[in-house]
This record gives C-alpha cells, structure tokens and sequence, in this order.
C-alpha cells in the first residue's frame, strides 16, 4: 500500500481520511500542521511536522495530499 502524508489538519482534513480509508489504497503515515498542534492526532493520525518542514516532507515521499485552506504566513 502507497505511504502518504496529510498536509492540513483542519476539518476538510477529517473528510479526506474518510475517503482515503474507504478507498484503502493509501496508508495515512502523518499530518503535517501547525507547529503548536505537533504530537496532536487527527482521527488517530498523528500530527508529525509543521508547515516548516512540509517541503523536506515533500522530498521524502511522493505522496502528499494539500487540502484547500489557509497556511501559515
């Protein structure tokens, strides 16, 4: 099963794990968020990076899925 990465943990986030375990074709390994939210967890997921590292997650596996909303500026 194909590894992929959240980026976004807000509430359109909870959708897409919906969809993504009804599919069952990605296995979810994290959340990246906002900084103060590290080591939260979203329905289970935990919340492994901030939007500081996103671009070294990024690198480190192909799949990542950005959910629409705001970032951190």
């Amino acid at each position: 099963m194909k590894k992929i990465i959240l980026i976004g943990g807000g509430g359109h986030c909870k959708s897409v794990i919906d969809v993504i375990e009804q599919e069952a074709k990605f296995e979810i390994t994290g959340i990246v968020d906002k900084p103060k939210l590290l080591g939260s967890k979203v329905l289970g997921y935990p919340v492994i990076g901030s939007n500081v590292t996103t671009k070294e997650y990024i690198k480190i596996k192909k799949n990542s899925f950005i959910k629409a909303g705001s970032l951190i500026k």
